[in-house]
């Protein structure tokens, strides 16, 4: 009898274990799926977030590209437009032409230093000679302000071109002529870069002011 309910009580805490390990079993199981579950969703939020900054890009590279083409464009007109403005700026008086402008040259190097485009001290004296001329004179002519560069290519200054820095030079004395009293309304500035050099690069480096029609 003791060895039958020794074997009834083995048995039973063996079906007890088997039932415990059972259910350990299952709800390991449940835990891992949960995980699983719970890391799914959370690679799927990222990956939402993903393409969503994805497309941002994209859309701001569209505007850029837009942006880009559209400067072209008004890079392109600009150009036309300096293009024509070089082609007005032919013969005159002065100048070797029968045009009946009337051109006031004044010497780079003694309106600038080396690759500057900031009016010396020692040239505004001259510079204001000339304003007064143009308000007494030349009042109520347009007047055109032209930079010119000789052929050398710009190496050691900040200037990406020899157009650009005569752009500045015409500027620059547009502003100080402006500055001592003609009107705004009646002046303009362009550079011509190298394109109308003369016979020494020290007398192509100049600044010519047009007065048209005068």
């Amino acid at each position: 009898m003791d060895v039958t309910r020794r074997t009834e009580t083995h048995w039973c805490s063996f079906r007890g274990a088997r039932k415990v390990a059972a259910c350990l079993l299952a709800m390991g199981a449940l835990g891992l799926t949960g995980c699983n579950n719970n890391k799914t969703k959370a690679l799927e939020t990222e990956n939402q977030e993903l393409r969503g900054h994805v497309t941002q890009l994209e859309s701001a590279l569209n505007e850029a590209e837009s942006a880009k083409a559209q400067l072209a464009q008004e890079n392109e007109a600009l150009r036309s437009e300096n293009e024509s403005l070089r082609t007005s700026a032919g013969p005159r008086r002065g100048g070797g032409g029968s045009s009946s402008d009337t051109v006031i040259e004044v010497a780079g190097d003694v309106l600038f230093d080396s690759g500057k485009a900031v009016v010396k001290e020692s040239a505004k004296a001259q510079l204001n000679q000339i304003a007064r001329r143009l308000n007494s004179e030349f009042a109520g002519h347009f007047i055109r302000v032209e930079g010119h560069t000789d052929t050398d290519p710009i190496r050691k200054s900040k200037w990406a071109s020899n157009e650009a820095l005569s752009q500045a030079r015409a500027e620059a004395v547009m502003d100080y002529l402006v500055s001592r009293g003609v009107d705004p309304g009646r002046i303009s500035a362009i550079g011509l870069g190298s394109a109308k050099p003369k016979g020494t690069k020290a007398a192509s480096r100049r600044v010519e002011i047009v007065v048209l029609g005068g």
